[in-house]
């Protein structure tokens, strides 16, 4: 049980990912042209950078973080292991250049996919598998702390929880995206709009979680519309990060 404290801590870490997100949404073609120019970067922590950067992108998954030894073997884009993934040049139902995942995410649940990427994608890959064993991190000179990562990853996420509906997306945990991904104000937005009851929404465990944004959203609340001051935090090829304020 939380006491009052750390429930309004929690409340305003769960609003500042939202807010984070929301105002990615102006930059996140910028933040794409600015991983794409790495591709032609002779360094391996570059190279594994954008790989890793072009998997949230496309996927879209998680950063994924490292684990205490006393925690489940959960991984996700950065934390993959040579054993998450298999390389084939071709499948027919799918196309050229396929990579297979297959590992526990977030929650410990199974995700199993096959995606066609691009050429460079699929070398880099078998480079980075070189040499080594099954249990061996795939992106082993990447650091999941770097500030560009977390950012895709927040906007990606939350950006595709909005379109729940589309085809791909059909076997994504509906409650584990419902409470971690998908801006609750969204959904209240919604039922305020509309007059539908919270309790066809949320369960009572989720309403109180949520409590923040129950009382903070109003009918027109639209998650583009952000008129917030920006700040990206950018990481430079020596691994610094710089601030860039929105002009």
């Amino acid at each position: 049980m939380l006491n009052a404290s750390s429930r309004v801590t929690q409340d305003e870490r769960d609003r500042q990912k939202y807010e984070k997100a929301r105002k990615l949404h102006r930059f996140i073609d910028k933040i794409r042209e600015n991983y794409q120019t790495d591709w032609k970067n002779k360094e391996m922590r570059i190279h594994q950078r954008v790989v890793a950067l072009y998997f949230i992108c496309k996927l879209p998954r998680h950063v994924g973080k490292e684990k205490y030894e006393d925690e489940t073997d959960t991984v996700d884009c950065c934390s993959l292991r040579v054993e998450h993934i298999k390389l084939f040049e071709k499948i027919n139902t799918i196309g050229e250049n396929v990579v297979e995942f297959d590992f526990l995410g977030k929650d410990s649940i199974r995700y199993t996919n096959k995606v066609s990427v691009e050429l460079r994608g699929n070398k880099n890959l078998k480079l980075f598998m070189e040499n080594k064993n099954d249990d061996d991190d795939l992106f082993d000179r990447l650091q999941i702390d770097e500030k560009n990562l977390k950012l895709m990853n927040k906007k990606q996420n939350t950006k595709n929880s909005k379109t729940l509906g589309r085809e791909e997306n059909k076997d994504i945990a509906l409650g584990t995206s419902k409470l971690n991904y998908l801006d609750p104000r969204i959904s209240v937005a919604w039922r305020k709009k509309w007059d539908v009851p919270i309790e066809e929404i949320y369960s009572k465990t989720q309403h109180d979680k949520l409590l923040w944004a129950v009382d903070m959203a109003t009918a027109d609340y639209h998650f583009y519309n952000y008129e917030g001051e920006i700040v990206l935090h950018n990481v430079d090829d020596e691994g610094q990060q710089r601030d860039s304020d929105d002009e």
